[in-house]
Formats: structure tokens, C-alpha cells, sequence
């Protein structure tokens, strides 16, 4: 473009993309006669390979606004020379799940954890979707006690590729304590094992009591260690 001085060239160096120059709305042909003072309106549009942000710079002139695709430029006497910079094409990094870190087994998904997606000034947290993996097979529903693995997803768009079942982590849902009351033991002769003493009592699980050892010979009355475990894996074991 031209500019009505003894120096009239305005030159545009882009890399990664094309640039419209308008007058308004009118776009403006390499022969446009133009003077010092205006402003013209510079929009950028990326190549399939580069995003729509770009590093804007110049010289012989300045930039009065810039957004990621536009700018606004008011021409000075003498030679201006425009440099408007796309960025690569990348794929966005996943900003994390916060609160399924202290996740325990209740029935319902995700136990007692709130996933949230993370947060940040430069996380992009739009447009994911979230799936979980356990032993390979997908569920949109954890529920059960145990480890999952998560898989993110995210189409493209003018900013970044896209994501597709990407493996981001895991998370897990520890068990719940099981509640039992001190069992009862039926009585056994001395010199008798342990196994031959039957326990029974009350929990907030199905399940059975057990002997820890239930090898022990008894010689003597006295306490014996026991355990109540769990029918449902999804409940820990009480001592």
C-alpha cells in the first residue's frame, strides 16, 4: 500500500496465514493510495497448520489495538513495515480434576468426591469431555470402589488440534470402613483350635467373622483376635 509521502510503501510480512487490510468495511487492493494519520484495519487468518493468535509487530508506524486476529494501525510518514506472527497449531494440555482425591465408596458416582476441572489464567477448561477406564472397559458412572483411569477428549478449533481419548490420570474410590460389633464366641474345650469356635454379631454390611489365626490351640480362657470382612468389596475389613 501507499501512503502520500516521499517514503509511501507499507509492507506486511506474515507468516503462518494471510492478512485482509480494510478502510471500515472496505477492503483495501497493494495500489491503495493512503495517508499519514489514517487507520487501517488489519484482520488475520490462520493456515490449516496455525492458530488464530497472533504476535503482532511494526515498524514506521503503531499498533493502537490488537486482539488474537485483529489490529488497528495508524500509518506515519515513511516506510512501515507490518509483522503479524500466527502460532502453531498445538493440542491443549488437560488442567486436571480437582476433588476426587479423598474419594470413598458411598453408592453413588465418584463416592463422596465433586470432580471439578482445574482451574488457571492459561488453562483452557471449555469443550472436554471425560470418560473413565477400568481394566480397559469404559463407565461414565463410577461407582464401585477401586482405581479408574481418565481419558479426555476434545475437538479442534482455531486455537488448538484435536484431543482424542487421551489417558490424563487416575483417581480412586477407597473403600468404606465396615462397622461391626465385638463378636461372640462359641466355646471350646482346651487344646481345641480356634476354627472350632464359631463367631457371630452385628455389621452394617453383610459378612462374616473370622479368627485372625484360627490355628491357635487354646490353653487358657482369654481374648483371641478376630475380624469382620465384608461380603461387598466395596467395604474394608474391621478389626
Amino acid at each position: 500500500l501507499q501512503t502520500r509521502s516521499a517514503s509511501p510503501n507499507v509492507t506486511f510480512k506474515v507468516n503462518g496465514g494471510s492478512l485482509a487490510v480494510l478502510n471500515g468495511s472496505a477492503v483495501l487492493s497493494s495500489n491503495t493510495t493512503l495517508y499519514a494519520g489514517q487507520k487501517i484495519r488489519l484482520v488475520a487468518t490462520p493456515d490449516a497448520t496455525h492458530a488464530a493468535k497472533v504476535t503482532w509487530s511494526v515498524d514506521g508506524g503503531e499498533l493502537i489495538a490488537s486482539t488474537n486476529t485483529e489490529a488497528t494501525l495508524a500509518l506515519a510518514k515513511g516506510n512501515i513495515t507490518v509483522y503479524a506472527t500466527f502460532a502453531e497449531m498445538s493440542s491443549p494440555e488437560f488442567p486436571g480434576l480437582d476433588g476426587l482425591d479423598k474419594a470413598v465408596y458411598d453408592g453413588t458416582i465418584y463416592g463422596t468426591g465433586t470432580p471439578a476441572i482445574k482451574g488457571g489464567t492459561e488453562a483452557v477448561k471449555d469443550n472436554w469431555s471425560i470418560t473413565f477406564k477400568q481394566g480397559g472397559v469404559a463407565t461414565s458412572t463410577p461407582i464401585n470402589a477401586g482405581t479408574y483411569d481418565i481419558y479426555v477428549s476434545r475437538p479442534a478449533d482455531n486455537l488448538y488440534k484435536a484431543v482424542i481419548d487421551q489417558n490424563v490420570g487416575s483417581f480412586t474410590i477407597a473403600q468404606k470402613q465396615a462397622t461391626a460389633e465385638v463378636p461372640v464366641a462359641t466355646p471350646i474345650l482346651k487344646g481345641q483350635s480356634l476354627a472350632q469356635s464359631v463367631l457371630s454379631g452385628t455389621a452394617d454390611v453383610d459378612g462374616s467373622f473370622v479368627w485372625i489365626d484360627p490355628t491357635v490351640q487354646m490353653t487358657e480362657t482369654g481374648n483371641q483376635k478376630a475380624k469382620f470382612v465384608p461380603a461387598n468389596a466395596n467395604y474394608r475389613e474391621s478389626e
